[in-house]
C-alpha cells in the first residue's frame, strides 16, 4: 500500500490527530468525539507510513482504535462502546478533522506491520476545507463561495457547481475558458473583435471573478488575461445567480471563484509532460515542502509552460505561468499567507477561438475549411501579475478572522483582422477585411476583512459572518484602426484567391480612442443563519454598498466626468429546512444591482443602475457521508431599468461607451438546474449537470421574445471516470458529453430576385441557427507504478462539425474545435 511522510511530535492526542489529518492524503477525514481524547497523549511519529498504520501508532496506549471505516470515513472510538452513536457534528470543528458522526461499527482486526498482507482499505474521507487536491473525488468537502466560511454544498442555500482538481486533471483542462465550458448552464460566446470571450449563465453575463472567496478584479471587455492558467488553482467554483451580498455590483448570472493551491505540511513534488494535436506541448512542475524543522513555515511553487499551434491557420500560443506561496504559522492560531503569480500569454492569431467568418447573403454558410485563419500579422498578447497577502486567526474553535489584500496588474496588446460583409451567392466576393489594433492596462486593488463563527443562544445553534470589502480598478484603453499601405481602411476579399499567409501590406496604426476609467466598489456585509426551531433555519443577510465610476478622455470630449452611484442596500433572505442529515430544502431571495454608467442618455448623462430580484427553490442531498452531492434548483430572475437603445449620436464616438439610451428595459429568466457530483460507487466518480433556461424580454415590441438567444435553453454536461478491478486495476477509463439545444441570432438575409436571377431581392427577417449538438470526449489512464501514470484524452471523439457561435451574413460565425488528442505523463517525484 502507498506510504506518506509524517512528522508529528509527541503531544496531546487531539493535536496529534489534527496534525495527522493535515499531513495525510488530502482526502482523509477523521471522525471522533473530542471528549474521549481528554488527558490522552500520542508518541512521536516520523517517516514514511501507510496512513492506517500511522493512525494506529498514534492511538497506541490510548484505549482507542479504528471502530469504523465505512464509505471512506474513518471513525475513532472506544471498542467497548463502538456500537454507540457519536454526537452530532460540531460546525466549529477546525479544518482537517470532524469531531462527530454516528457510524455503524466495524469488526476490528489486527493492524499488522507495514508491508504485511492487510486487507486493502480505501481512505476517502476528506478534510473539512475547500481544497480538493489528492482527494480522487469529483465533489468538494467544503466550498467558500456564497458564504465566506467553508461549508458543505448542502449547507449553502444556493445553486453551486464545482470542478475539483481531480476532474480538471482527468479532462485535461488547463485554462479558465476550458473549465467554464464544462460547467452546466455556462455559455462562452467568442467575440469577433476587441473583447475577450463573454461568459453567460441564466441568460446574463458573468463579470465577477473571485479568488479564495474575495473579489480581486472585474472582467474588462478588452483584457484577455482573464482566461487564466489553472495550474496554480485547486478547483473552480461557480455560484449561480446574484452574488450582490459579497460581490456587490453584477448581473444575476453568477460569480466564478478560483481556489488557490496552498502549501502542504509534507513534501510533495509533481511533474506533468503532455503532447497533443496541433503541436501542443505542455509541461508543469509543482513542489511543496515545509521550510522549517517544525513545519510552521511552508512553501509551494507551481510553474507551467504551454507551446501550441491552433486548429486554424496562423495561430500559435506561448503561455508561461509561475506561482509561489508561503504559509507562515505565526502562532498556533494565526497563519499568514504571502504569494504572487505571473501569467503571460503571447502569440499570433486569436487566443481561444478562430476568426469569425461571413455567410452568403441568403444565409447559407460559406464552403470554407474550419482551419480558415487570420492574416499572419494578427497577434494577441496578455500578461497578468497578482500579489496577495492573507491573515487567518482562530479566536476559538468556533470563531475565525480572515483578512486579505490583493493587487492585480494586467495588460493586453492586440492586433486582429476582421472579416465583414456577406458573399453574393454564386461568387466568392463581397467581404471586406479591416484591421484593428490596441492595447490596454489594468490595475485592481482589493481588501476584504471578515469575521465568522457559530454560537449557541436560547438552546439553539446559530452562525454569523460580517465584514467589509473594497475594490479599486483602473483601466486604460488605447485602440484604433490599422491602415493599409495604400491608405485605405479596408480591402476587398476574394475568398477564391485570398491567402492569409500573404495578406495586404499594412500601413501605420492610428490611435483613435484613448480612454481611461476608474471604478470603486466598497461595502459592508453581514450574513446570519439562525435556527428557528429544530430543523428550520432562517438566513438573513445584507450589504450596504456604494459604486463610483470615473471616465476620462475619448475623442468626443463629452465625458471627462464622474458618476457617483447611490449608496445601496441589497438584502438576502433564505429559509432552510433539514429533513435529516442528508437532505435539505431551501427558498432564497436575493437582490442584485449592476452599474451601467457606460451607457449615456441623449443629454449625455450616465444611466442609473440596473436592479433585479432573484428567487430560488431547491433541494440538496449530501449522500454517502458527503462523497456524493446532489442539487435540484428552480429559479426566477427579474431585472428592470436596463439600457434600451434610442438612437445613435454621431458626436458621441467614445469606444467602450455608448449613446443614446433610456433605462426602460425589463427582462425575465426562469429555469431548472440539476447537479450530481461525486462517488456513485467506490470505483466510479461522476459530475453531471442539466440546466433549462427560459429567458425573455418583458417590455415593448419584443415582449416575450428570447433576449439571450445565443445561449441554449437546454444544456447537459457529463463527465465520469471508472477504475477497473482485478488484474486491470491499474486502469481508469472515462468520458463525457457536452450537449445543448439550438442557439440562434436574428438578422436579415437577401431573397431571390427572379428578374435578375440572383439573391438581390428585399431583405427579410431570418434566424441564424446553430442546431442542437452533442460533443463526446473520452480518456483512458494507466498507472505505470505507484508514482507515475500515462493518460490519453480524446476530445470531440466523432469529429462533430458545427458552429460554436453564429451571428449574421456579415461575419462572426465561428467553428467549433475538431477532434484532438492529448497524451499526458504525470508523476510524483
Amino acid at each position: 500500500m502507498r506510504t506518506f511522510e509524517f512528522d508529528i511530535p509527541a503531544q496531546d492526542l487531539n493535536t496529534a490527530l489534527q496534525a495527522f489529518a493535515a499531513q495525510a492524503p488530502a482526502h482523509l477525514r477523521l471522525v471522533y468525539d473530542e471528549r474521549s481524547l481528554a488527558g490522552k497523549r500520542a508518541s512521536a511519529l516520523r517517516g514514511a507510513h501507510n496512513p492506517r498504520v500511522a493512525l494506529m501508532r498514534l492511538l497506541e496506549g490510548s484505549g482507542l482504535t479504528i471502530v469504523s471505516a465505512r464509505q471512506g470515513v474513518i471513525t475513532i472510538g472506544d471498542p467497548a462502546t463502538a456500537g454507540e452513536a457519536l454526537p452530532a457534528a460540531d460546525p466549529g470543528a477546525p479544518d482537517g478533522h470532524s469531531r462527530a458522526s454516528g457510524m455503524a461499527p466495524m469488526a476490528s482486526g489486527p493492524v499488522g506491520e507495514e508491508g504485511s498482507a492487510l486487507p486493502p482499505i480505501r481512505v476517502t474521507a476528506r478534510p473539512l476545507s475547500e481544497l480538493t487536491e489528492n482527494s480522487d473525488s469529483y465533489t468538494p468537502a467544503r466550498v467558500g463561495v456564497g458564504a465566506k466560511t467553508a461549508q458543505s454544498l448542502r449547507e449553502i442555500p444556493r445553486s453551486i457547481s464545482v470542478l475539483t482538481r481531480q476532474q480538471l486533471e482527468d479532462q485535461g483542462i488547463h485554462s479558465l475558458n476550458e473549465a467554464l465550458e464544462q460547467l452546466p448552464g455556462v455559455t462562452i460566446e467568442p467575440n469577433g473583435q476587441w473583447s475577450a470571450e463573454s461568459w453567460y449563465s441564466r441568460g446574463f453575463e458573468i463579470t465577477n471573478i473571485l479568488v479564495d472567496g474575495s473579489m480581486v478584479r472585474e472582467k474588462d471587455s478588452m483584457d484577455s488575461s482573464v482566461n487564466a492558467a489553472l495550474a496554480m488553482y485547486d478547483s473552480v467554483q461557480l455560484l449561480r445567480g446574484p452574488d450582490s451580498l459579497f460581490s456587490g455590483n453584477g448581473e444575476p448570472s453568477g460569480s466564478i471563484n478560483l481556489v488557490r493551491k496552498r502549501p502542504l505540511h509534507a513534501f510533495q513534488a509533481k511533474a506533468t509532460l503532455a503532447a497533443g494535436s496541433w503541436d501542443n506541448y505542455r509541461g508543469e512542475f509543482d513542489i511543496s515542502s515545509p521550510l522549517t524543522a517544525s513545519g510552521n513555515v511552508r512553501g509551494r511553487v507551481v510553474a507551467s509552460y504551454n507551446d501550441t499551434q491552433k486548429f486554424w491557420d496562423n495561430a500559435d500560443r506561448h503561455n508561461h505561468m509561475v506561482y509561489g506561496v508561503l504559509d507562515i504559522d505565526l502562532t498556533h492560531d494565526t497563519t499568514l499567507t504571502l504569494g504572487a503569480s505571473r501569467d503571460r500569454k503571447s502569440g499570433s492569431g486569436r487566443d481561444s477561438a478562430p476568426p469569425g467568418l461571413p455567410r452568403y447573403s441568403n444565409g447559407d454558410p460559406l464552403p470554407l475549411s474550419r482551419s480558415q485563419g487570420s492574416p499572419a500579422y494578427d497577434y494577441r498578447n496578455s500578461e497578468a501579475e497578482n500579489y496577495f497577502a492573507r491573515l487567518e486567526h482562530a479566536f476559538s474553535a468556533q470563531w475565525k478572522l480572515k483578512a486579505g489584500v490583493s493587487r492585480t496588474e494586467s495588460s493586453s496588446d492586440i492586433r486582429f483582422a476582421h472579416y465583414n460583409g456577406a458573399v453574393t451567392p454564386g461568387t466568392t466576393t463581397g467581404t471586406q477585411m479591416m484591421v484593428r489594433a490596441g492595447n490596454s492596462t489594468s490595475r485592481s486593488d482589493s481588501v476584504d476583512v471578515n469575521v465568522g463563527g457559530s454560537f449557541g443562544w436560547l438552546g439553539r445553534e446559530h452562525s454569523l459572518v460580517f465584514g467589509a470589502d473594497y475594490l479599486h480598478t483602473e483601466n486604460d484603453n488605447n485602440r484604433g484602426p490599422q491602415m493599409f499601405a495604400n491608405g485605405a481602411g479596408f480591402v476587398p476579399i476574394d475568398w477564391a484567391t485570398f491567402d492569409p499567409d500573404h495578406p495586404p501590406v499594412l500601413g501605420p496604426w492610428r490611435a483613435q480612442n484613448i480612454q481611461r476609467y476608474e471604478t470603486d466598489r466598497k461595502g459592508v456585509y453581514g450574513y446570519g443563519k439562525f435556527q428557528i426551531h429544530g430543523p428550520l433555519k432562517f438566513v438573513l443577510g445584507g450589504r450596504y454598498s456604494s459604486y463610483e465610476s470615473r471616465n476620462y478622455g475619448g475623442v468626443s470630449e463629452i465625458l471627462n466626468q464622474k458618476q457617483d452611484g447611490d449608496d445601496t442596500f441589497t438584502p438576502y433572505y433564505a429559509l432552510v429546512y433539514d429533513f435529516d442529515r442528508q437532505w435539505t430544502a431551501y427558498l432564497t431571495m436575493a437582490k442584485s444591482i449592476e452599474d451601467q454608467s457606460h451607457y449615456y442618455t441623449a443629454s449625455y448623462q450616465p444611466l442609473s443602475e440596473v436592479s433585479g430580484t432573484s428567487w430560488e427553490l431547491g433541494m440538496k442531498g449530501e449522500l454517502l457521508e458527503g462523497m456524493l452531492n446532489t442539487n435540484l434548483t428552480l429559479y426566477q430572475a427579474r431585472r428592470k431599468h436596463l439600457a434600451v437603445k434610442l438612437f445613435d449620436d454621431p458626436n458621441f464616438d467614445d469606444d467602450g461607451l455608448d449613446c443614446c439610451y433610456a433605462g426602460d428595459g425589463k427582462f425575465l429568466s426562469r429555469g431548472v438546474e440539476i447537479d450530481v457530483s461525486g462517488e456513485l460507487t467506490p470505483n466510479l466518480q461522476i459530475n453531471a449537470g442539466y440546466t433549462y433556461d427560459d429567458n425573455k424580454t418583458d417590455y415593448g415590441a419584443n415582449d416575450g421574445n428570447r433576449y439571450a438567444s445565443y445561449t441554449p435553453k437546454h444544456t447537459l454536461r457529463l463527465w465520469a471516470a471508472y477504475r477497473l478491478d482485478g488484474a486491470a486495476s491499474g486502469w481508469r477509463i472515462g468520458g463525457g458529453v457536452k450537449a445543448q439545444s439550438e442557439v440562434f441570432r436574428s438578422g436579415t438575409v437577401r431573397t431571390w430576385n427572379a428578374a435578375r436571377g440572383d439573391f438581390s431581392g428585399p431583405a427579410v427577417a431570418y434566424d441564424f441557427v446553430s442546431p442542437g449538438r452533442a460533443v463526446y470526449n473520452a480518456f483512458a489512464q494507466y498507472r505505470i507504478n505507484p508514482s507515475w501514470s500515462l493518460a490519453l484524452n480524446v476530445n470531440n471523439v466523432f469529429d462533430k462539425y458545427y458552429f460554436r457561435s453564429v451571428n449574421s451574413t456579415a461575419g462572426n460565425n465561428i467553428y467549433g474545435e475538431p477532434r484532438s488528442f492529448m497524451l499526458t505523463l504525470r508523476g510524483t517525484l
